[in-house]
């Protein structure tokens, strides 16, 4: 018996051995997920030639390695993988520009295939209208025009210095004491010989103009056209202001006389200690740029700086001579993330100057039409324009059932749904409201539906459109360019029910819709005809054009370069909190066999579904340390939950939000109820740090540099574009949505604090951070990590260093990336625990 005995336990010792073996045999490593990873690749549209008969896309996988293919839109033409390349683009209709690696740039005719190279190349300046490209090469006294298929049209040399004129497509240089432009258009060139040697340049048709630094002044030249003569004149920077020679370039000339500068304040003041005021804005900012206008033929400053508003802002909103000011030095305490400043309209290049009534500083609140001399701004919620000469204002006529502002955050910021976009027709612009398109005439103060979309809660947008371009003023406003309402309008709309999106085109008031995809229609385009993408989730991309009012399949990326994606499947959900309609996005494991069961993950950040619906791949390079494609190919349910929230309500809404939509999925017999996880990265992170503290949903959780304690972040600073700020605005107005101040609603504050829950934490979590986050300070993450140690609770914290908000160093993502899929195989499965774990586990 005894015997017996030993050999049934030696069997079922054995037994446990082989399992266990398998287990730790089964366990990939990171080299292994990246070899089965880097056959994936996503597919998106890099650019197109002028007339859409040529397009070019990208591949990209994981590892960061990128492949461009060459797609024609007529029929009869393959698809080519083009020349590894640094940077390539379209030199005309015909003919592609790429930059090796090696410096080399290449033209190539697509029709006939010849080829003309140019070496040692630095940079590639690119006027496909003109069909002309300016070649710089590492040599910076050499500079190469040459035509679309690589004919060179002129070879500079000895160039001194050189500028290009993006507005008026003119090439400036100096050689050899002369100075030359060359007229892009016409392919032309003015010379002036035996002229003083100067920084800068401009000519028009009467004169030519230039300028020379010395010491704190600038010398002015000028010569007329068809004299010989050249005048020199002084101009000296105004009081407290000095030129620097490195802006020398950004110099712009408007109306062939006046003259915009960019100065720096020159303040001599030296302070043993960094002096700040409770109401003044914070001394650790640096005085900003000023804008300077000079007058040439006048001879005298038309606008001038202050030494006493060192943070004023000037913005042209104008081709012409109009800007607005405003000074941040007065936003003291900033609770609007909208800000909101008592704004100054200047005429005349400075001569005048009025107020107006948009407080708005923000680019989205207004738009200046100089054809009007209307001023048209958004404020509570609503379009008005005021006319700058009767000062009058009037409000447009929308039905009161209409949103207009764009929803973030409740509304809290007010800001439009989109800008305001002119058109061709004067007094006439085009407003986005949450679903639709009107058109409104300022003068008879009326209001025209363009599409239908909020019936059926379809949201139509037009194309978007470059914020800037070439040419523009680096003094300007970012606006919409006009429309020509003459030509037929192309949009786009998306169902914000089932996100089916569709193209319709808008002649005259009427709406026609000609494509429509189950999947996002991403990028297009209507250059007399219609050309247009798709993408989805495990849906790469796909290329479409409307030939004889049908849509056709031009171009489908197939996302993997070995063998075809496997089959996946996604389930958008709908559920309801406080009368809000809200989706959710549950994908299901690779392998689903109904017959068994799965662990899930929940990835939360805020309103998520909407932008993930693009196609994606597996990978462990994640910025944030989850990617759900590779979860999902492991065998895991993975669900993105919009969620609600109510402004300064302690985050109850939110909480019920989570608990409706985890209570209906896990009805679903298949997902394990008991072995569910949440992630969250940042906003997401606080999210998933309140969720583990308030509520009993979750298994185990993956926090990425959360919020945890608002009054403490409140106080704070967090430093955004190389400037450090309270952080006020986005607790009481963004994300936080607290809506007052601290110190009148001290108790909501602590309530909708993860910190302050903490003790109710039951389950282990795997805290990460990055040691140098300006946007979340990393004390945040670590007092958290402080309160579950001191309370004994169980968690790993993983501190990044040398790293931010996302963590970017390659080894480090792939370390986190993997950290967490070991954490989860763990805590979900039950897989055997990686060697760092370990130590958590022991009593």
């Amino acid at each position: 018996m005894v015997i017996k005995f030993n050999v049934k336990i030696l069997l079922f010792l054995l037994v446990l051995i082989i399992q266990l073996f398998s287990q730790l045999s089964n366990a990939q490593t990171i080299d292994e997920f990246n070899t089965a990873y880097e056959n994936y690749y996503t597919t998106l549209l890099k650019t197109k030639s002028p007339n859409l008969d040529w397009v070019i896309v990208s591949h990209l996988n994981a590892m960061g390695d990128t492949e461009n293919e060459l797609i024609s839109v007529k029929k009869g033409i393959k698809p080519r993988i083009l020349p590894q390349a640094n940077s390539i683009s379209f030199a005309s209709d015909s003919t592609i520009i790429y930059k090796l690696p090696n410096e080399t740039v290449v033209f190539e005719n697509l029709y006939s295939l010849k080829n003309k190279e140019f070496h040692t190349i630095e940079s590639i300046i690119n006027f496909p209208s003109r069909q002309t490209t300016i070649l710089k090469p590492l040599d910076k006294t050499e500079l190469i025009v040459v035509d679309k298929n690589g004919k060179i049209k002129h070879h500079l040399f000895n160039i001194e210095s050189n500028r290009i004129d993006y507005k008026t497509e003119r090439l400036y240089y100096i050689q050899n004491n002369s100075w030359h432009v060359l007229n892009l258009k016409e392919n032309t060139t003015q010379t002036v010989n035996n002229i003083p040697k100067v920084d800068w340049i401009y000519n028009n048709d009467t004169n030519w103009f230039g300028l020379k630094e010395v010491g704190n002044s600038l010398h002015f030249f000028r010569k007329e056209q068809n004299s010989l003569n050249v005048t020199e004149s002084i101009i000296d920077p105004p009081e407290h202001c000095f030129f620097d020679k490195s802006l020398i370039q950004t110099i712009e000339i408007r109306e062939n006389r006046y003259i915009l500068f960019k100065l720096k304040l020159d303040s001599n003041k030296q302070n043993l200690a960094e002096i700040s005021y409770t109401n003044r804005l914070n001394s650790k900012s640096s005085s900003y740029l000023q804008l300077g206008i000079y007058d040439i033929v006048e001879n005298k400053w038309t606008w001038k700086p202050q030494l006493s508003t060192p943070f004023q802002l000037q913005k042209f909103v104008s081709e012409q001579g109009e800007f607005i000011v405003y000074d941040m030095g007065l936003n003291k305490i900033d609770t609007l993330v909208n800000k909101k400043l008592p704004i100054q309209f200047v005429r005349n290049y400075g001569n005048k100057t009025q107020s107006i009534a948009n407080k708005y500083v923000s680019e989205n609140n207004f738009y200046y039409d100089i054809n009007t001399d209307h001023m048209l701004f958004f404020e509570d919620g609503k379009w008005k324009s005021e006319s700058l000469q009767t000062h009058q204002i009037r409000i447009a006529p929308f039905n009161p059932e209409v949103i207009l502002a764009d929803g973030l955050y409740n509304n809290l910021s007010d800001r439009p749904k989109a800008k305001i976009t002119p058109t061709s027709e004067k007094g006439i612009f085009i407003v986005k409201s949450e679903y639709d398109l009107y058109s409104w005439d300022i003068f008879k103060n009326k209001v025209q539906l363009l599409t239908n979309g909020a019936a059926d809660h379809i949201n139509y947008e037009l194309k978007a459109q470059p914020l800037w371009i070439l040419g523009e003023s680096l003094w300007g406003s970012s606006f919409h360019r006009p429309i020509d309402l003459k030509k037929p309008l192309l949009v786009r709309g998306i169902s914000m029910k089932d996100y089916t999106t569709s193209l319709g085109v808008i002649t005259g008031n009427k709406l026609k819709i000609i494509a429509q995809s189950d999947f996002t229609i991403k990028d297009f385009e209507d250059n007399k005809r219609v050309v247009y993408t798709t993408t989805g989730f495990n849906n790469p991309l796909k290329i479409y054009e409307i030939r004889e009012k049908k849509p056709h399949l031009i171009y489908e990326s197939q996302g993997k370069k070995d063998g075809e994606r496997p089959i996946l499947k996604k389930e958008l959900l709908h559920y309801t909190i406080n009368g809000e309609d809200l989706n959710a996005f549950l994908y299901y494991p690779k392998n689903y066999d109904a017959k068994k069961k799965y662990p899930m993950i929940v990835r939360v950040y805020e309103k998520i579904t909407f932008h993930n619906r693009e196609d994606s791949t597996p990978h462990l390079m994640d910025l944030i340390g989850f990617n759900m494609i590779h979860y999902i190919l492991n065998d895991y349910f993975v669900l993105l939950p919009d969620l609600s929230y109510k402004e300064n309500d302690s985050q109850e809404t939110t909480i019920k939000s989570i608990e409706k939509i985890i209570n209906q999925v896990s009805q679903i017999p298949q997902i394990e109820s008991n072995h569910i996880a949440i992630v969250g990265q940042s906003f997401g992170g606080y999210e998933a740090a309140l969720f583990m503290g308030k509520t009993n949903l979750f298994e185990t959780a993956l926090i990425g540099v959360p919020i945890v304690d608002i009054p403490r972040k409140y106080l704070s600073e967090f430093k955004i574009y190389n400037y450090n700020q309270a952080d006020y605005a986005r607790e009481e107005r963004q994300q936080t949505r607290m809506n007052s101040s601290l110190f009148d609603n001290w108790q909501g504050y602590l309530e909708a604090s993860p910190i302050y829950h903490v003790k109710k934490v039951q389950k282990p979590i795997l805290l990460w951070g990055g040691a140098d986050d300006p946007n979340v300070l990393s004390d945040q993450v670590r007092s958290f990590f402080y309160g579950l140690t001191r309370l004994n609770k169980k968690a790993i914290y993983l501190n990044y260093v040398n790293e931010g908000h996302n963590i970017i160093e390659k080894a480090k993502r792939q370390d986190l990336n993997y950290k967490a899929w070991q954490w989860m195989e763990h805590f979900l499965k039950g897989k055997p625990a990686a060697d760092w774990i370990k130590p958590l586990l022991e009593n």
